[in-house]
């Protein structure tokens, strides 16, 4: 899907349904209205929200990692049990799931969460991490009312409520916002781009903090941008970098390539590496191995791994109309698969059809027998381009909760 095309999904969620008939399906508008009217109805997608109910399931995410980087699905994250949601940026919420209890992760209890005393106001929509009891994220320094612009990193403590500021993630010069790796030891592994006075340009430099210390080591020499830190799994630290993936041995700064071949989106279960090839077929390793096992011999669009299965979708055109210049709409794969994690029993979960046929899923988690994400909606009932997502013009967010047994969906409203 053209990705200009979809920023507009960020600002608000406008979803259109012809309002004197209700035996007319989404998106068409009769012949006898002129084709340049809009008639929307705010909320179409709530027509077809089921009952909040809840199914146990045994199958539990395991996977810390989740396809790094383009593939992180960085808006929920699922922790102690709950789920973890930010859509607009000014705050957090946190879902149960058991009940569909709703709360503000803030506990300030006359805390609007829209202003800077909030400890989330301001946080980067696109970005934040759970470990051990800590929330990581960044937030626009600015906004909050701190010196400086551009973004700091922060550190909210769940059990005692209590927010702080982290040297990690950038210097007051650096220009590059990228990934933080939390590993099990307790360190922070980050992207830092300072400014050298002496030969007057930036240098990339691979940094690891100790929250527990405050000390600052430089793991890499400049220019070494093209590195992606995996994980650190029983003290061996793992990387990759496009053309290889291997051992980063903190410390030299030098790196052993253990596979050769293009590699990206690496994630681990514990036991495998999974990643995809540039063909973004999936592929999975062990743990220490040399040798990959190829899953897939088509393209991967998103994977996400649980205890038994990997959910994906597959890289696939799906025209449902045409862009107010000519060209093909294009609203992706509509379908969500499953697999053994050893590839074979590969089988549709879900699918947008029928009346959902112009909405799709975004990133999601699976969490037992529910798959959760934000969503979007094309609507081509006047055959020009007009796609939304999940925020309504309220300023009310849903997520989408489909039931992957009973094939419902659950539109819920995660505004505190």
């Amino acid at each position: 899907m053209n990705f200009v095309k979809r920023i507009v999904l960020i600002i608000a969620l406008v979803l259109t349904l012809p309002l004197h008939s209700c035996s007319n399906k989404p998106g068409n508008i009769p012949d006898d209205l002129p084709q340049t009217e809009e008639i929307y109805d705010m909320n179409w997608f709530l027509k077809y929200n089921s009952e909040f109910s809840y199914i146990e399931g045994t199958d539990n995410v395991t996977a810390i990692k989740q396809g790094l980087h383009s593939d992180v699905f960085s808006n929920i994250r699922i922790y102690d049990g709950y789920l973890y949601v930010n859509f607009q940026g000014d705050t957090m919420r946190r879902l149960n799931p058991s009940t569909g209890n709703i709360t503000a992760v803030c506990q300030k209890p006359t805390c609007f969460h829209n202003t800077k005393d909030c400890p989330f106001y301001a946080l980067n929509p696109s970005e934040f991490k759970i470990f051990k009891n800590k929330i990581y994220f960044s937030a626009n320094k600015e906004r909050r009312g701190e010196s400086g612009t551009g973004w700091g990193y922060y550190v909210y403590d769940l059990e005692n409520d209590s927010i702080s500021r982290s040297p990690a993630k950038r210097s007051d010069s650096t220009m590059f916002v990228g990934e933080v790796l939390l590993t099990s030891d307790g360190y922070q592994y980050y992207y830092d781009l300072q400014y050298d006075e002496v030969k007057d340009q930036y240098h990339y430099y691979i940094c690891r903090y100790s929250p527990d210390s405050g000390k600052t080591d430089v793991l890499a020499e400049p220019e070494d941008g093209n590195t992606v830190l995996v994980d650190k799994i029983d003290g061996v630290l793992y990387y990759l970098d496009g053309i290889g993936f291997g051992i980063y041995h903190e410390n030299t700064g030098e790196k052993e390539q253990t596979y050769k071949g293009y590699v990206e989106n690496a994630g681990h279960d514990g036991e495998y590496f999974y990643f995809r090839d540039e063909k973004e077929y999936l592929y999975r390793m062990p743990i220490g191995s040399s040798t990959a096992e190829q899953l897939t011999d088509f393209p991967v669009r998103y994977y996400y791994l649980t205890d038994q299965y990997i959910y994906y979708r597959i890289r696939e055109k799906v025209i449902i109309g045409k862009y107010e210049d000519g060209s093909d709409a294009d609203i992706e794969s509509q379908k969500v698969f499953r697999m053994n994690k050893d590839g074979t029993g590969q089988e549709v979960v879900w699918e947008f059809k029928d009346e959902l046929n112009n909405m799709n899923c975004d990133y999601f988690v699976v969490l037992g027998n529910y798959l959760y994400s934000k969503f979007y909606y094309w609507d081509d009932s006047i055959k020009n381009f007009v796609e939304y997502q999940n925020i309504d013009e309220n300023g009310n967010a849903y997520l989408l909760r489909i039931d992957l047994i009973n094939k419902k969906t659950l539109f819920i409203d995660i505004t505190p």
